[in-house]
């Protein structure tokens, strides 16, 4: 079975007012929803309420404090602190796969897990970091946290869905890579300030040519178009506001 999993914050909680009843509207197929947010403020539970057809489960965790071990994070130790948790996904579930949501994202139409597959195998998109644009940033620390130099970019298609057994092989290969026995330990000895859980994690099942995935790589699989994305940081506006309640009635 397929869980939908969510990663959010306090200050990103507005945004499932949108997220989690368009679970309610379009998702089927899927085991449950597990939301993770930070310890301390818990979620409106008039949005919690809103998903009524699968269970919701919650967990509020703590963000590691701030200290002078840390390097000089440019976006933040919540930031790094979101992909951990992310990528430790199946501490939390109890399912094989997850299709990972952000909180600024949601279905606006239809969807199904089987629709994220091609020949019973979890489609994963990439484009050439020479198609890239912006996006080149990650490469450098998409390299490094891998060892290895990649090719293509793998964060460029939402909706992104990791198994159980693909994200242990990335976290051991990340464990043996740096020297580690925990991937906080990239922050707090290694002091990685930056990197991308969807590239690590796109490029690493890539490179092993994971059985779980039909690599999307010339695109000849048609994307779907069921997730719309928006940016939490630029907050909701009442033209945000309109259009995703255009998409919940």
């Amino acid at each position: 079975m397929t869980s939908i999993f969510i990663k959010t914050f306090p200050k990103d909680h507005v945004w499932l007012k949108y997220l989690l009843p368009s679970i309610e509207k379009y998702a089927d197929g899927f085991k449950d929803v597990i939301i993770v947010s930070d310890a301390g403020t818990e979620i409106p539970p008039e949005y919690l309420s809103s998903i009524k057809k699968i269970p919701v489960r919650t967990h509020y965790i703590p963000v590691p404090t701030p200290t002078t071990e840390y390097p000089k994070i440019v976006m933040g130790v919540g930031y790094l602190w979101q992909q951990y948790i992310k990528l430790n996904w199946f501490k939390l579930c109890d399912s094989d796969s997850v299709m990972v949501l952000d909180s600024d994202e949601m279905l606006c139409n239809p969807l199904t897990p089987d629709q994220l597959k091609h020949d019973g195998k979890w489609i994963w998109t990439y484009r050439s970091w020479k198609e890239a644009e912006d996006a080149i940033c990650w490469k450098q620390p998409t390299d490094h946290i891998l060892g290895k130099n990649t090719h293509y970019e793998a964060m460029c298609v939402t909706g992104f869905v990791l198994t159980r057994t693909a994200t242990i092989k990335l976290l051991n290969h990340i464990c043996q890579t740096h020297s580690i026995s925990n991937l906080w330990e990239l922050v707090t000895k290694k002091q990685m300030h930056n990197f991308s859980e969807y590239n690590a994690y796109g490029s690493f099942i890539l490179m092993i040519n994971h059985p779980d995935y039909y690599y999307n790589i010339k695109k000849d699989i048609p994307l779907h178009n069921s997730i719309i994305k928006k940016w939490s940081w630029g907050g909701i506006t009442p033209e945000i506001h309109k259009n995703a309640m255009a998409y919940l009635h």
